[in-house]
Order: structure tokens, then sequence, then C-alpha cells
């Protein structure tokens, strides 16, 4: 397994647009990537896809949706399922918990990239003028588990 760096929100005001801001901002990136020798992969996440393909990056996949009988699913065989206990939290108390359990899944997956404080922010956003008249959301569920390890389960991101 490679260390990826993880490229996205990319953009230019309008203002500044075929002004070469952009391909000076991709190339600072590039070239402190490869000096660093730390990530030999860099992968984006684009908006228009087709304005990246002069800096080297070109498509991995042409759709991630995926569609199942959930009748053919089925959970690994020994799934710990806990002991069936739910608890609501509260934004604040779920957030660590979400970090942790993306943390640990991050570590053990491929491509689940790092998420910035900016990120974590803006994903347990609850804003009431994003709601369309809805309440809000719960962001943090506690799973008891049977094996002593807390399970954390969540709701958004």
């Amino acid at each position: 397994m490679l260390p990826v760096a993880g490229v996205t929100w990319v953009g230019v005001a309008p203002t500044h647009r075929c002004r070469g801001v952009l391909t000076s901002l991709m190339r600072k990136q590039l070239t402190e990537l490869h000096d660093s020798a730390g990530e030999p992969i860099a992968a984006l996440r684009p908006s228009e896809a087709a304005i990246y393909g002069r800096f080297g990056y070109g498509p991995a996949t042409r759709q991630n949706q995926f569609r199942c009988d959930k009748r053919s699913l089925h959970f690994r065989p020994g799934t710990d399922f806990g002991d069936g206990t739910i608890q609501l939290l509260d934004r604040d108390t779920a957030r660590p918990l979400i970090e942790k359990v993306y943390d640990q899944v991050r570590a053990a997956s491929i491509a689940w990239p790092d998420r910035a404080e900016r990120l974590w922010a803006s994903r347990l956003a609850d804003a009431p003028h994003s709601r369309g008249g809805a309440t809000s959301l719960p962001k943090g569920l506690f799973c008891g588990a049977s094996t002593g390890m807390k399970r954390h389960c969540h709701h958004g991101c």
C-alpha cells in the first residue's frame, strides 16, 4: 500500500481566471509532493475533470455508485452487533468518537483521505437555513458492544 496525496477543493475565483493562477497552484503542489518524496501518488477529486488532464490527472473510475439486491447481502461471519443499545449524542460529544472511528477505518482501508478540521466542521454542520424547514439532524449514535470495544455509528459523514 502506498501513501496518496488527496487533492480536492482546488479553485480560482472567477475574477482571477485565465491568468495562470491554477497552473501556478498545481505546479507548486505537485513540485512539493515530488520534492518531499512522501506521497508518490496524487489523487484528485475534481468538479471539472477536463481541466486537470494537463497536470497529469486522468479518470480512475467513471462511476462509484453501487446497486445491490438487499436479499443477497450478508454480514461477515462473526460480526459483533453489540448489545443492541443505542444512545443519541449531541454533536460535540459525538464528533471525537466519529473522528476516532473514521481514523481507525481509514488506517485499514485503501483511498480513505485524512480529514482536516475544516472538513469535519463542514461535514457535521447543521445550519438551520440549510435544512429546508426540517429539524436538526442527529450526528452521532453510540452502539453498545458486547466485546467491551465500543462501536460508534454516525449519520451524515
